[in-house]
């Protein structure tokens, strides 16, 4: 097949998939194109539940000689190290942007990644609310497997809202990738594959956990189109997020 034109097959996706949703250095050569990202959205619940895995092994390792708190922190950090932070730059710049009283100064102002008042509360809840609902799960039986479950569903959801949604802006920018080049039934997969993992890691926690993530992705996506006329890089980075903390705040209400 021709890599250029996203080809490849699976391992082809789980490479691009992991080098959009990750700053690991596995992609040197440049050989990942955006047709392969797109089509990479199949893998992008396996790349996220890798994530989760890695935060939760430290986690429990952690937890074996520190308090719940500490084991969360190390958690929490790995997930950004891994990440570079990407989702929660995304969840800052649209937060700001919000703030903006039209459209265009919306887009504007997610435009210019400098961090403001809206943006820096939003990491600080994000990063709280997470490391304090990790420690709780630490202290569980089993409750480490809702980080695993929210790393898929929560990559699954950007793959899906960026596969289907209308790109805000004109052209170009990292969340069009997924729509230029996408297909619905890529979309369909991810969320499928990403709801399986999730119950297959969390039982019957992980499946309530991602019909409710699917519902507030839902939401905002509408929410996206009123008020920006579709997604963004920031906007899907937003939502991964959102429902991240929200399938972990499933786990602890569902023992």
């Amino acid at each position: 097949m021709d890599t250029r034109a996203g080809g490849g097959g699976i391992g082809r996706s789980v490479l691009a998939a992991a080098a959009f949703l990750t700053r690991i250095p596995i992609d040197r050569g440049g050989r990942v194109r955006p047709a392969d990202v797109a089509r990479g959205v199949i893998a992008f619940p396996v790349v996220g539940a890798a994530i989760g895995a890695s935060a939760a092994a430290v986690a429990w390792t952690l937890r074996l000689a520190f308090p719940a708190g500490v084991a969360a922190v190390g958690a929490v950090a790995v997930e950004l190290i891994l990440t570079g932070g990407l989702h929660i730059d995304g969840l800052a710049d649209t937060l700001d942007g919000y703030g903006g009283a039209t459209r265009e100064r919306a887009l504007e102002i997610m435009g210019d990644h400098a961090i403001g008042a809206y943006g820096a509360a939003a990491i600080a809840v994000d990063l709280g609310c997470k490391t304090v609902v990790i420690a709780a799960l630490a202290e569980r039986a089993g409750g480490l497997w809702m980080v695993i479950a929210a790393g898929a569903v929560s990559r699954a959801v950007a793959g899906v809202l960026g596969s289907v949604m209308p790109y805000a802006r004109p052209s170009g920018g990292t969340g069009g990738i997924l729509g230029e080049h996408g297909r619905p039934a890529w979309a369909v997969w991810a969320a499928s594959v990403g709801v399986a993992i999730a119950s297959a890691s969390a039982g019957v926690r992980g499946l309530i956990a991602g019909v409710a993530a699917g519902a507030v992705a839902g939401v905002w996506a509408w929410r996206c189109l009123r008020r920006l006329g579709g997604m963004t890089g920031d906007t899907l980075g937003a939502a991964v997020e959102m429902t991240d903390v929200l399938v972990l705040l499933v786990g602890l209400a569902f023992r």
